[in-house]
């Protein structure tokens, strides 16, 4: 029996993993079933494929050796052993370990407060106040970016005073339709930070166009592009920051303000105590400040004195 018609009498067996996590998988599988296909190459054993497996690995291990193209290595080869348990694939395994001691993931850097700060601040003054609110509100509720506030509509957004929806809570929540460890979770916002002020101002410009998507059509890149073009201008290119650091550097600054670890692991939706305890690195951010220019230590110091200069920027440009 092929490996293709094994798969399809395990369909079901896909439905115990999340369908984003599968669609993931199945879209580097057909990347390595086409670059399998271009070269002629078929497999038909467990140790053909096995084989055809460590080529392809060590082709993208050639090509580029990021930890992107590791990663898609390893949902191909979680696809096929999900669909096939009887595949070993341990010459594959041992290939994506090698590749993995050979060339370590970069650890994220928890963003500082001051920086966020900062970023959100450029934002508003270069008029991309939706830039800025996936930055601060990200930073603020512990969300993970593109996968969960992104794909957000206006209606997932409640905010003190709306008519529309009915809660508990005096300062809003936000409703997250799909996260990682489950769906139809909520985090509250908090109450009168510079993060929720914006947000409201930007959720109610949108709601009084008739907006129903809350970003529109940003993309995860476009915004990830401007996110280090910013950095890039304010000369921190030497700083491995990215926008995956807003959550990190989110439970870091809860966590130094004293928010206890049971309520901030429930704001950050984590299961286990040992992924919450991964987010939260004063350490690292302390190592990443020491390392900000003198310019830029002076900017963030001010953001932190004085955020509302924010706040009144953007009620000039978009209240």
């Amino acid at each position: 029996m092929s490996t293709e018609q094994t798969m399809s009498e395990a369909y079901l067996m896909g439905y115990d993993v999340k369908p984003v996590t599968l669609t993931r998988y199945h879209a580097a599988y057909k990347r390595f079933r086409r670059w399998a296909r271009h070269r002629n190459l078929t497999a038909s054993t467990p140790t053909e494929w096995d084989h055809l497996l460590v080529q392809w690995i060590h082709y993208k291990f050639e090509k580029d050796s990021n930890a992107g193209s590791r990663r898609h290595c390893e949902y191909c080869k979680a696809f096929i052993r999900k669909f096939n348990p009887d595949m070993p694939l341990r010459r594959a395994a041992q290939s994506l370990r090698g590749w993995k001691t050979a060339i370590p993931s970069m650890r994220t850097i928890p963003l500082p407060y001051g920086l966020v700060l900062l970023l959100t601040d450029r934002f508003v003054r270069h008029g991309r106040l939706d830039y800025a609110v996936l930055t601060l509100v990200s930073f603020e509720c512990l969300l993970r970016t593109m996968s969960e506030f992104l794909p957000m509509s206006c209606d997932d957004v409640a905010l003190p005073g709306d008519r529309q929806h009915v809660t508990d809570f005096d300062t809003g929540i936000l409703r997250i339709r799909f996260a990682k460890t489950g769906e139809e979770q909520n985090v509250q916002l908090f109450d009168s930070t510079l993060g929720t002020l914006l947000l409201a101002l930007y959720v109610r410009r949108r709601r009084r166009r008739r907006r129903d998507t809350l970003f529109g059509a940003v993309t995860a890149g476009q915004f990830r592009a401007a996110f280090m073009g910013e950095l890039r201008d304010l000369g921190l290119s030497h700083i491995p920051f990215r926008a995956y650091g807003l959550r990190h550097g989110g439970a870091t600054y809860c966590h130094a303000c004293g928010m206890d670890f049971p309520s901030l692991k429930t704001r950050g939706r984590w299961k286990a105590d040992a992924s919450a305890l991964m987010y939260v690195s004063q350490g690292k951010t302390l190592v990443a400040t020491l390392q900000l220019p003198r310019h830029v230590e002076h900017l963030c110091a001010r953001m932190i004195k004085q955020p509302s200069h924010i706040l009144r920027r953007a009620l000039a440009q978009f209240g």
